[in-house]
């Protein structure tokens, strides 16, 4: 029988249990600990910085600052951090026009490329 650290991460202790020969029960039990031990995923932070805040958004960070100098997205600051609340992106990305299905912001880079390749199919 094949002992398991504890302390080793998740991904090396389901590797090593798939080398040693198990009946599925057993295999089975041991996989459900292994899960149970890996630690839960972090609740979705309220404020992004202006990197994932961009990533949300599916945009360039330039894009985030135009939009916060332009005065349409609401930046707090904390020292020399720029945050932005979830609920603000959300509220932009809603009041955009175009993309009414929902399937990205209308504002942002990708979404004017498919704006651009619909108006020239025409």
């Amino acid at each position: 029988m094949v002992h398991l650290q504890r302390n080793a991460p998740a991904g090396a202790r389901l590797a090593l249990l798939a080398r040693v020969e198990l009946d599925d029960d057993e295999l089975a039990a041991r996989v459900a600990g292994i899960l149970q031990d890996a630690a839960p995923a972090a609740p979705a932070l309220p404020y992004l910085t202006t990197r994932e805040a961009a990533e949300y958004m599916r945009c360039t960070r330039q894009r985030v600052f135009d939009l916060t100098s332009q005065g349409r997205l609401r930046v707090r600051k904390d020292g020399s951090r720029s945050l932005y609340h979830r609920d603000d992106l959300d509220a932009h990305l809603e009041a955009l026009p175009g993309l009414e299905n929902g399937d990205g912001p209308a504002g942002c880079r990708a979404a004017r490329e498919i704006t651009q390749y619909e108006e020239n199919a025409k």
